[in-house]
Formats: structure tokens, C-alpha cells, sequence
């Protein structure tokens, strides 16, 4: 609607002479800073302050450079338990990133709240960002927040996951060749889409509240891997305690530079900052290849030009995801965080999930250990799935701009626009196992990362209707 005659402020989304386009304040932000004028609570405060406010019954944040006091919300809060993530830091970029669908309704509940002004300022999404968030929204209007088949495909990959472990279990060297030929390259796959399972969840792209917490235990019993960096959190308070220091930092408070909620609460709000980052890490293979100029030269980067080297680094990535991710994060993250949090349930299922880990890499290593002819045929499934299809290591390539380099402060000047310079977005491998069943969408946001990495409060299934909008 056009502005009320003789108002400064255009219509949302106007032109103005620079033939920039504005964003107002919202109706609540102008009503609370109109309350705290007259009642005086517009101090000023600290980070530093804010970062001891942490827990669910002292709950301070910061959005868009107002300091809110949510203490005893989260227990009511929509979402779950998600939002303990931004106890005791700025959260003006999850607040934008989860609040897609019903941001106006999400400002409302803020409503009363405000105790404050930061010191200093919050990242600013651009308008870039508030544009493309905007019209996604009008998009999607008609679309169910969590569509019916993706429930149905997380169901279906827990099936297929219990069917690897039955087979496993009852096979073994003497099987016949055929058999185990089938069994150790179907494991794999499997275990990539139990990958994307475990991170849709943790972005509440599939339940709400405890029923995502549920379908957490689930994956943690059944050995998926990535649990650790994508579990919710508890609801008393936040397990990251240093998401206001430098990205170094916060990326290694807990071991392997993961731990828990890190793919939420650092990768998706610092993550472009790729020198930092623990992706670029993986997606270099663990420093096997080169993939930007401040990564340091090793001799042999000489070789990652020759398709036999980039072959032996895709083995190692898909062998590594079927055989030591799943059994060792389940170890570190029980000696971490469980067990000092005394989460008994996550611990009895993180324990299982060790046990079945180990026989879903059973599965995978049967075939190569039943002779010669074993480890020939192993060899030429690895070098058949290269020339049929994409491997598991270039998809996880595909997702960023590895050699893209922005610091973070930069980042916050315009978030929307240096993410979006910053990711790629995949597309046309339908074909790819992983895939099947997705519509050439992927539950880890394989493909589409771009759309994903702007907006990872949606669901993975919207992530191709939205990609015209953000291209």
C-alpha cells in the first residue's frame, strides 16, 4: 500500500530518489522504541553483558541492535528448543533465517520485551536479503510449512537403514560375491541420505518442538552420521558459550571443531567466512587437496589435477562416511557433551548407535575382505559409480565458493549478499541415488545450497521452487 500523505517513510519495499529500495522499521520496533523513550529502557548494553543472560530462565538476546529479555519463553516457544541457540548472543541472523513463513508473527511475541539497545551492532541482513525473504514468503504462502513426503522419506531412509544393518548381520566372507558386491555399495548411499536425514531435523525442516528432539534419538540409535553438529540443544540452556568471540573460536569449542548445534548456530551464520570454517576442512578431503589460496601448499596438491588422485580422495571421503564417521563422532560427542550435560537417553542412543555403526561398516568392508576377488571387485564398483555417476566427495565441493574469501566483519555489512556470493546451488543430478525421491532436492542440501545456506529454516523440498526467485 502507498505511504499516508506527507509521511517520509515509503511503503514497504518502495523506491525512494536513490533508486534504492527501503525497509522501515517494523510497526513493533517503532512501538517499542516509542515505550522505551517513555519509560527509560533504552540503555545501552554490552555483548559482553547479554553473554551471561544464557539459560531459559535468564534469557538475553540481541536482534537488529535491540536487546530483548526472553527469560521463561522457551518452553513455549513454536519452534522447540532451537531457540536456546541464541541465549546470550546476537540472533538477529537465526531470527531472519527461521522466521520465514510468520516473521511478522514472530515480532509480535518480542512485544514488551525489549530492555535495551546494543552496544555496538548486529549484522545487517541487507536488502538483498529482506527482498528475497519477502517474496519467498509470498511464494510459499500456499505450500505446507513441512511437506507430507518429506516425513514419508525420513520414515523410508530409517527402513532402508534397518534393512542394511539385517543384511549385515546375516552375511558374511563365504556370501556369494554378487551379494556382498551389492551390499557394500549400496551402504554408502544409505548412509549419505541417513547424513541428510540427521540435518533436516536439526533445522526443524521436518518436525516441531519435541517430536524433533524424538527424531533426533531415533537417528542417534540407528547410526547416523552428523548427529553431533546438527542435534538440537537442551532446554535449560545453551551449549555454546563462545558464539560472541571470533569464528576461530567458536568453531572449536568443542572437539573436531564440531559439537553440538555447530552446523546451526556458527556454520550457518559465520560459515562464509571459509578460512575458518570447518566445511572447507571436510570438503578439502582433510587438507588431501587444495581448494583456495589460504589454505598452505603440500607437495602433493602437485597430483589433485590427475583423475586417478581425485579418484583415490573420493574412495577415501565415501569409505571414511560408510566405515569412522558415525562410530567415532558417537564417542566424541558422548565424552563431550552427553554425558557432562547428563543426558542419559542421548547417551543410551548414542551407544546404540555406535553398535549399529559399527555393523553398517561391517557391511561395507565385507566384500574387500573376502579375498582378491573381493578387493578387485570393490575396486571396480568405486571406479564404475566415478564414470556413472557423481561422486559424494565433488557434490560436497559443489556447495561453496571455497575460494571466495570474506572476513566476518565484512560478512555483517551485508549478510544476504556476501552468503550469496559465497554458495553455489547444484543442480540436474536427479539421477544420483542419494537423490531418489527428493525431486533433484537433497535432505543434507547437497544441491540447492545456496537457496539452503540464505534460508535453512525451510524445507529441503521447497528448495527448487524458490531457486528461480533467488537466481
Amino acid at each position: 500500500p502507498a505511504s499516508p500523505e506527507g509521511s517520509r517513510v515509503p511503503a514497504r519495499g518502495a523506491p525512494v530518489a536513490s533508486g534504492r529500495v527501503v525497509y522501515p522499521a517494523s510497526s513493533v520496533q517503532i512501538a517499542e522504541e516509542a515505550m522505551c523513550k517513555e519509560d527509560g529502557k533504552h540503555r545501552r548494553i554490552k555483548l559482553s553483558e547479554i553473554a551471561k543472560h544464557c539459560t531459559a530462565d535468564d534469557f538475553w538476546t540481541a536482534i537488529d541492535g535491540m536487546v530483548y529479555d526472553m527469560s521463561n519463553y522457551s518452553a513455549t516457544h513454536p519452534g522447540g528448543s532451537i531457540i536456546m541457540l541464541v541465549a546470550g548472543t546476537d540472533s538477529t541472523v537465526m531470527f531472519n533465517q527461521y522466521h520465514i513463513h510468520d516473521h511478522a508473527k514472530a515480532e509480535r511475541y518480542l512485544w514488551g520485551r525489549r530492555i535495551g539497545v546494543l552496544e555496538g551492532s548486529s549484522p545487517k541482513m541487507g536488502s538483498f536479503y529482506l527482498e528475497l525473504r519477502s517474496r519467498v514468503a509470498e511464494a510459499l504462502r500456499s505450500e505446507p510449512k513441512r511437506p507430507l513426503r518429506s516425513r514419508i522419506l525420513f520414515f523410508v531412509d530409517l527402513l532402508l537403514a534397518c534393512c542394511i544393518l539385517v543384511w549385515s548381520l546375516c552375511a558374511s566372507t563365504t556370501s556369494p560375491l554378487w551379494q556382498l558386491f551389492l551390499l557394500s555399495h549400496t551402504v554408502p548411499t544409505v548412509v549419505l541420505r541417513l547424513f541428510g536425514q540427521s540435518h533436516a531435523p536439526g533445522h526443524m525442516q521436518l518436525f516441531q518442538g519435541s517430536l524433533a528432539r524424538s527424531g533426533a534419538r531415533i537417528l542417534m540409535a540407528i547410526g547416523a552420521p552428523g548427529m553431533q553438529m546438527f542435534v538440537l540443544p537442551g532446554p535449560l540452556e545453551n551449549p555454546r558459550k563462545l558464539l560472541n568471540e571470533s569464528h576461530t573460536m567458536a568453531q572449536s569449542e568443542y572437539p573436531q571443531n564440531r559439537g553440538p548445534c555447530e552446523h546451526q548456530s556458527v556454520h550457518h551464520v559465520m560459515g562464509a567466512e571459509f578460512d575458518e570454517d570447518e566445511c572447507c576442512k571436510v570438503a578439502s578431503v582433510f587438507h588431501l587437496t587444495r581448494l583456495a589460496a589460504h589454505q598452505r601448499h603440500l607437495p602433493f596438491h602437485r597430483l589433485q589435477k590427475y583423475r586417478a588422485y581425485q579418484i583415490a580422495c573420493d574412495a577415501i571421503v565415501e569409505t571414511s562416511l560408510a566405515v569412522a564417521v558415525g562410530a567415532v563422532e558417537r564417542i566424541v560427542f558422548i565424552a563431550s557433551y552427553l554425558v557432562p550435560q547428563r543426558l542419559w537417553i542421548d547417551v543410551a542412543c548414542s551407544c546404540c548407535g555406535f553398535l549399529v555403526g559399527c555393523a553398517i561398516a561391517r557391511a561395507h568392508l565385507l566384500l574387500p575382505a573376502a579375498g582378491v576377488q573381493g578387493v578387485c571387485l570393490f575396486a571396480f564398483g568405486s571406479f564404475l559409480k566415478r564414470v556413472l555417476l557423481v561422486s559424494h566427495a565433488q557434490i560436497y565441493f559443489a556447495q561453496h565458493v571455497w575460494d571466495n574469501e570474506v572476513d566476518l566483519a565484512t560478512i555483517n555489512e551485508d549478510w544476504g549478499k556476501h552468503n550469496a556470493e559465497t554458495s553455489f546451488s547444484l543442480r540436474g543430478i536427479q539421477r544420483h541415488p542419494a537423490l531418489w525421491g527428493m525431486k533433484g532436492a537433497s535432505a543434507a542440501t547437497l544441491t540447492y545450497h545456496l537457496e539452503h545456506s540464505l534460508l535453512p529454516g525451510l524445507n529441503y523440498l521447497h528448495l527448487p521452487k524458490i531457486a528461480p526467485i533467488v537466481q
